[in-house]
Parts: structure tokens; C-alpha cells; sequence
């Protein structure tokens, strides 16, 4: 993957579903370092991987409680 956003602030974007394409790709063009944290079910979804700055998974199902721990 390519690693992308060298400056500016850092977004975490969360989805469980494959959505949101278009905000992630707009905030790398707004030189934001992109970080998504999907579900595992979804991680080869059609993502703008060249505009992510990393990309992590977790398992399907998980309180908001867990994700935040």
C-alpha cells in the first residue's frame, strides 16, 4: 500500500460498511494523513488504498465500547 499524507493532520475514519470512498480520497487531496479502520469482512473492499495512509481491521460485531479499547 501506499503510504500517503506527509504532513497535515491525521483523520480516522471507522466503517463497517464499504462506503465513504469519495471523503477518504478528498481528505489525502487536502494533504490529510488517512488512517481507515474497517471490518475484517470488508478490508479488500474497493478502497482508495493509494490514498489511504493505513488501513486496519478489526472482527465484525464489536461493541463501540471494544473499538474504543
Amino acid at each position: 500500500m501506499k503510504m500517503n499524507g506527509s504532513g497535515g493532520e491525521t483523520v480516522l475514519c471507522i466503517s463497517t460498511s464499504e462506503q465513504g470512498q469519495a471523503l477518504l480520497s478528498e481528505l489525502a487531496r487536502l494533504d490529510c494523513r488517512v488512517v481507515l479502520l474497517t471490518i475484517d469482512e470488508i478490508r479488500d473492499a474497493d478502497w482508495p488504498r493509494d490514498h489511504l495512509t493505513d488501513l486496519h481491521t478489526m472482527p465484525g460485531g464489536m461493541t463501540m465500547e471494544q473499538i474504543i479499547h
